[in-house]
């Protein structure tokens, strides 16, 4: 059975959105753009977020997620000037595979603010755009890794030493889908169901934890600490 070509359809935020009808099982993605790839037998869905590697132990990554402004990319550096590799900064893909979700490498750099990359003693970085302060600070790249834990980050009630608490089935589901990058696109793919079953199952696979922020103290080190310990052996990665 041979597919119909893939076409444009429409276009998403200046995203050209390419689909076309699967047979029953081929090699390449029918769809494939920032919401997900989908294949005849799955979804892939990307994370907002960043993913970091433990480059020394090699233990595991971990996604670090949440809603727009909680601090991911700042965090990350802090981790990053650590020795901690990375594996993406705005979406990270991860697959399910027969061992378990992998965290796939899209993006070695991440996107920091100037005050930010001053107190990690970073230099000036790559523009990313015009008239944009934010800039582009590239870290270790790292290979597709086992996703270790999924941490959400998120505003207020921050402890003055920050833990990593887990989340409940129904309420990690919940965060994952709520997530999910391109996320409003989802019914319109007609992937609702796939991307359930996805979250689901990657909250079975891996802790999802909420680490909450407090912006009055933003200690970025106590940040970094907490993910840090989510995966075996990432704290015990040297600094560069």
């Amino acid at each position: 059975m041979t597919a119909a070509p893939v076409r444009p359809a429409w276009t998403v935020l200046g995203i050209p959105v390419t689909v076309g009808p699967a047979p029953e099982r081929i090699p390449a993605a029918v769809h494939s753009g920032p919401l997900c790839r989908a294949w005849a037998d799955g979804y892939r869905f990307h994370l907002p977020t960043v993913g970091l590697f433990s480059v020394e132990r090699h233990d595991g990554a971990v996604a670090l997620t949440g809603d727009a402004a909680t601090g991911k990319s700042a965090v990350a550096g802090a981790l990053g000037v650590r020795g901690h590799a990375v594996l993406a900064d705005g979406a990270l893909p991860i697959a399910h595979t027969t061992t378990g979700p992998v965290a796939e490498p899209a993006d070695d750099g991440v996107q920091l603010w100037p005050d930010i990359a001053r107190r990690l003693g970073l230099g000036g970085g790559a523009v990313i755009r015009p008239r944009l302060a934010k800039r582009r600070h590239r870290f270790a790249a790292a290979p597709a890794a086992p996703l270790g834990a999924v941490v959400v980050l998120r505003h207020g009630g921050g402890a003055r030493d920050p833990v990593a608490r887990p989340m409940n089935g129904p309420a990690a589901v919940r965060a994952l889908a709520h997530l999910t990058a391109g996320r409003p696109l989802v019914p319109a793919f007609g992937a609702t169901a796939a991307h359930f079953a996805w979250c689901t199952r990657l909250a079975a696979a891996v802790p999802v934890l909420e680490l909450r922020r407090d912006p009055l103290r933003d200690d970025l080190t106590a940040l970094a600490d907490a993910v840090a310990s989510t995966v075996p052996g990432m704290s015990t990665v040297e600094g560069r």
